[in-house]
């Protein structure tokens, strides 16, 4: 289960960060974080497939989490979101 729970966060962590840099019109920047993100999701759609209806609270959670540390990530400009306009 907490398997499912950072894949949850880490797929929704990329796809805050796709409409950060899309918003910015990084184009190049956008379509390599769009092509992680619909990679993470071709995972997600294989792993919640075959881990049953009981698991998809906890990938819930995962997308939660991933997508409020994404945006505290960004208000306190760590590492190389520093460098995100």
């Amino acid at each position: 289960m907490l398997k499912l729970f950072l894949i949850g966060f880490g797929e929704l962590f990329i796809a805050t960060l796709a409409v950060q840099v899309i918003q910015k019109q990084r184009m190049i920047l956008a379509g390599v974080v769009t092509f992680l993100s619909v990679l993470f999701w071709c995972y997600v759609v294989k792993t919640i497939g075959s881990a049953g209806n009981g698991h998809t609270l906890v990938y819930a959670l995962g997308c939660t989490a991933g997508t409020m540390a994404k945006i505290k990530v960004t208000k306190l400009k760590w590492g190389i979101f520093k460098k995100i306009p």
